[in-house]
């Protein structure tokens, strides 16, 4: 019996206070207290079936905890990265002969580009030579310095043909790009927190996939570097939340309301 009772499923982290305000009373008389006004047991992973706070359900007690830790340790993305297995060769070859890049192929099969690199190198073939020019097509040949009528003197990169941009006044273009993607989603995806309604900065909203194993790639400012067809399908699988309630929702302590029917991230118009 004493190994039941420490158990790990019967353990949890609480306060002096608390553990001298329960002291030995059954969990029937102090659980409905501690679910008074706020939810003190979720957040632990404690069961709240009340059938489970009588003695003689304590061995079901623990079968039901230890299912929810265990779900709690399993990591959401999980599905997302478990092996999916090998890549056709004759895909891989058709696409090689289509002068596909390694990133291109990557978004054709819907996989890294470590694990094409990886069944190209597997199965001895390599991309054409038209695909690594394309590759390499624009790529910057050096720095120089030159004069911006925006920004003054300040640095240039070369690219092949000889032709010079201001670095400053394409990192300002690149943001501004990246802002605009993003303004045209929130606002796509009703604008406003889908919890507690915040809505005054942009910076602050954010989009929580619905099902991580869905999840292509993340819609913060480093994954609003594609078009804006990919990014509106990647939203489809989202909802919109401010910084504070995605936190809260990551981490269990807030739910969130069942969405309308339709799009995962729109609002029901009732």
């Amino acid at each position: 019996m004493k190994g039941e009772i420490n158990d790990l499923a019967n353990l949890a982290f609480i306060s002096a206070t608390a553990n001298k305000k329960i002291l030995d009373r059954s969990p029937a008389l102090y659980f409905p207290e501690l679910l008074d006004g706020r939810d003190e047991l979720t957040p632990h992973l404690v069961p709240l079936a009340d059938d489970l706070r009588r003695v003689d359900r304590y061995r079901d007690f623990l079968v039901a905890r230890r299912r929810l830790l265990a779900e709690a340790m399993t990591s959401p993305h999980a599905p997302r990265h478990a092996a999916r297995g090998a890549l056709p060769r004759a895909h891989l070859e058709a696409l090689v002969a289509r002068d596909c890049t390694v990133r291109d192929i990557a978004d054709e099969v819907d996989r890294s580009i470590g694990t094409v690199r990886h069944w190209l190198r597997r199965y001895g073939l390599e991309t054409t030579r038209e695909a690594r020019r394309r590759k390499t097509r624009g790529r910057p040949l050096g720095r120089t310095e030159g004069e911006c009528h925006r920004h003054g003197q300040t640095a240039f990169v070369v690219r092949d043909g000889g032709r010079a941009a201001c670095l400053r006044c394409r990192s300002e273009r690149v943001v501004a790009r990246r802002r605009r993607l993003k303004e045209i989603l929130v606002a796509e995806a009703g604008g406003t927190c889908l919890i507690c309604g915040y809505e005054r900065c942009i910076g602050a909203l954010e989009f929580h996939h619905l099902d991580p194993a869905q999840k292509r790639f993340g819609l913060g400012m480093r994954g609003l570097t594609r078009s804006l067809d990919v990014l509106r399908q990647e939203a489809q699988k989202c909802v919109l939340l401010c910084s504070n309630c995605h936190v809260e929702v990551e981490a269990g302590v807030s739910t969130l309301p069942v969405v309308a029917a339709g799009l995962p991230g729109s609002r029901d118009p009732g």
